[in-house]
């Protein structure tokens, strides 16, 4: 997001996370409840859009696993381009993901088929 599109969101807090969204906290309750160590990213990474060079940083991070993960309910141009130029390996949580943790069908080994 840009700081634009920030302003006026409320950050989500919780064990020492600031998180931008429900979906967020889903996806970081599931990672916590299935003992997957996640950080947030605080390092940008440079991506290029529209012909300026900008900032992208990832949702989360899984060390133990070395995995970025970015969660997202639409794709939008600007996030592809994010996402495509990203140097390391990212695997992006959506919708049926999000649907699936909220009814207890997604598991670890659901994770994994996503990398």
């Amino acid at each position: 997001y840009s700081v634009n599109r920030m302003v006026g969101r409320k950050k989500i807090e919780i064990d020492g996370f600031k998180l931008d969204s429900d979906w967020e906290l889903k996806f970081y309750n599931w990672a916590k409840q299935s003992n997957i160590k996640l950080s947030r990213v605080s390092t940008p990474f440079p991506y290029n859009f529209e012909g300026k060079t900008r900032s992208y940083f990832p949702d989360f991070y899984l060390s133990e696993l070395g995995i970025y993960v970015e969660v997202k309910g639409y794709l939008s141009p600007r996030c592809k381009a994010k996402i495509e130029q990203f140097p390391n390996r990212i695997v992006t949580i959506a919708w049926p993901q999000i649907e699936a943790i909220e009814n207890g069908s997604f598991g670890v080994a659901e994770f994994m088929k996503l990398l």
